[in-house]
Formats: C-alpha cells, structure tokens, sequence
C-alpha cells in the first residue's frame, strides 16, 4: 500500500519535502509499519521518528492503530514552548 506522508517543522528539511509517498508492504498496515517503512526509505529521518506523532485527519494515532488506503498521515515534530 502507498501513503502520503506530510512532514511539518524540522521533519521537511529530513524528508527532503513536505510530501512523500512511503510504500508500506503489510497487508493490514499499522502505524508502527509506516514508521519502519519511512526508517527504510529516508535514513535520515530515522532518529526522529520515536518522538514524532502520527496522525490521520485530525487524530493522532498509536503506533498499532491501523492505516486506511486512503488517508493522508502527518508526521509532526515534538513541540515545546511555553
């Protein structure tokens, strides 16, 4: 399966953009695939991807929650402030 993964903050200079399609081989892929999947296909962003969140539309995801064929996923950055 294909997902279109949009990177924020500090994530898009890593990916090299603020979209990229990450191909993900299982057949009932969860969160924790498409984080292995991005880990293969961009190396760089690999040291990153413990901290980031997943979200789907406006939810974020746990790593075993299920991917849809369709959806668009955003993997955000930690944010700190105050």
């Amino acid at each position: 399966m294909k997902v279109e993964v949009y990177f924020y903050g500090n994530l898009i200079h890593l990916a090299g953009g603020r979209v990229r399609t990450v191909r993900v081989e299982e057949s009932a892929p969860r969160v924790s695939d498409l984080r292995a999947a991005i880990a293969r296909e961009i190396p760089e962003i690999a040291p990153h991807l413990r901290q980031a969140a997943v979200g789907m539309g406006t939810e974020l995801l746990s790593d075993d929650a299920l991917l849809r064929p369709d959806a668009e996923i955003s993997l955000l950055p930690p944010v700190s402030g105050g």
